[in-house]
């Protein structure tokens, strides 16, 4: 069985507002944006393109998508805007500093992609195991993902015992790939928590989710942040290690 480990590290930015009355330069003016949506099941199968939500944060600005996953906000007015996609049942997906001009030909906003979100779940996370700086976490899903399928795991590390705020505001993030399987491992480098300022004898907690697809989410341009909006509503357990 292979693992595919990608690690991401968080950063803070100044936040940055959002306009949408006026255009970046020059007078206000007005036109349509278009796009395309997929909507992917947890075979990766594209499923049911119509009825996806398309709005403009914020504004009255809504439409919905086609059978072919295609769809046009009318008359828009130029300015900055986040663009935001959704579907009960299945990821979000936004840009969150979409800039429109406005003008007679309409604004192709290009594709987007939400998968559907997980019914399985991490059922429980075991205590970490520390080996000098490598950190081995083992757990256990709600049930058999399915044959010819592997399902995504993010497990979040930070100072935070509450799993929401773990999810949302952690040192680092884990996402993972595992095999048609019930159990799985993986192993951190344990190091990098005292470079990002815990200190001996703190708190280290970890929280893990099910997720529609490692990278299920959007990049919020304000914190720079990855936002990961596709995770099983469910969490584990949370566990911890004292830093030694």
């Amino acid at each position: 069985m292979k693992n595919y480990i990608v690690v991401l590290f968080t950063s803070i930015f100044v936040f940055c507002g959002c306009q949408g009355k006026e255009g970046p330069v020059g007078p206000t003016l007005s036109g349509d944006i278009v796009g395309t949506v997929k909507v992917v099941d947890t075979l990766g199968n594209y499923t049911n393109l119509d009825g996806v939500l398309v709005q403009l944060e914020e504004t009255q600005y809504s439409t919905h998508s086609d059978s072919s996953g295609l769809w046009r906000l009318v008359g828009v007015k130029s300015g900055t805007y986040v663009l935001s996609l959704s579907k009960p049942g299945f990821s979000t997906a936004k840009n969150t500093s979409f800039q429109f001009i406005g003008g007679i030909e309409p604004t192709d906003a290009s594709y987007f992609y939400l998968y559907q979100i997980p019914s399985v779940y991490v059922k429980a996370l075991k205590s970490p195991l520390l080996n000098q700086n490598i950190l081995t976490i083992n757990g256990t899903l709600s049930s058999i993902p399915g044959p010819n399928y592997s399902q995504a795991i993010v497990i979040f590390a930070g100072p935070d015992s509450n799993a929401t705020m773990l999810a949302n505001k952690h040192l680092s993030v884990y996402s993972q790939y595992f095999a048609a399987t019930d159990t799985f491992s993986t192993q951190l480098y344990f190091g990098f928590f005292k470079t990002a300022g815990m200190t001996t004898g703190s708190k280290l907690y970890f929280v893990g989710y099910t997720a529609a697809n490692m990278y299920a989410g959007y990049k919020d341009v304000a914190t720079q942040e990855f936002v990961f909006s596709g995770l099983c509503s469910k969490p584990s357990n949370i566990v911890s290690l004292v830093v030694p």
